[in-house]
């Protein structure tokens, strides 16, 4: 497994909920915690808004899973839900794989380099329940209570080449001092993937 040198400079970090990964093409259709259009209707038990009134943001703090599948326009994104914490995109096999790493505490960015660059094989992997698809759009990283079309906090683009994508969440712990929650992305070609819905365990109306 071919290991990327870490980008220190691309982390990003939310303002206290989840991060997203979202295409590019599908910015438009994230309204974050802004009211959507009249004729969207959305559900969620989430609410972040005085008024009740639901909202994307909603949406995404719903989920109650390390990363899941949500419906975003004519696609989908990746909700990364649980803790909010740091993130960094590591590329792993030029464009087909790569690692989103969380960092749930670590004692500073030079053992943190060090960490990644020693990940071990044999981790614990949990495979998730869907596959997700990437056609010829890059993807950003942010955080989902931005509007996608207004993003000012810090993003991150992760570039991967079109096909169906396998996730599987594992997570590092290799001394006292260092925890790591990894989100792996690799290409599937699989009849398996192809063949299953995306989300379908996790997608929301």
């Amino acid at each position: 497994m071919h290991i990327g040198e870490p980008n220190h400079n691309a982390w990003v970090q939310s303002g206290g909920g989840p991060l997203l990964l979202l295409a590019k093409d599908l910015l438009g259709f994230w309204e974050g915690v802004n009211l959507p259009p009249a004729f969207r209707h959305l559900e969620a038990d989430f609410r972040w808004r005085e008024d009740k009134r639901v909202t994307d943001y909603d949406r995404a703090c719903d989920s109650t899973d390390y990363i899941a599948e949500i419906t975003v326009g004519p696609g989908s994104g990746l909700v990364l839900g649980d803790e909010p914490v740091p993130t960094m995109w590591l590329s792993v096999s030029e464009r087909s794989a790569g690692i989103l790493v969380r960092v749930i505490y670590s004692p500073g960015d030079a053992e943190l380099e060090s960490t990644l660059r020693q990940l071990p094989q044999n981790l614990d992997w949990m495979v998730q329940p869907f596959c997700f698809r990437v056609d010829d759009s890059d993807l950003i990283l942010f955080d989902s209570a931005e509007p996608g079309n207004e993003i000012l906090g810090s993003q991150v683009t992760v570039r991967l080449e079109r096909g169906s994508y396998s996730i599987s969440t594992a997570k590092f712990e290799p001394d006292a001092d260092t925890s790591l929650l990894l989100h792996r992305l690799e290409i599937d070609r699989s009849e398996d993937c192809n063949s299953r819905p995306n989300g379908s365990t996790c997608l929301r109306s």
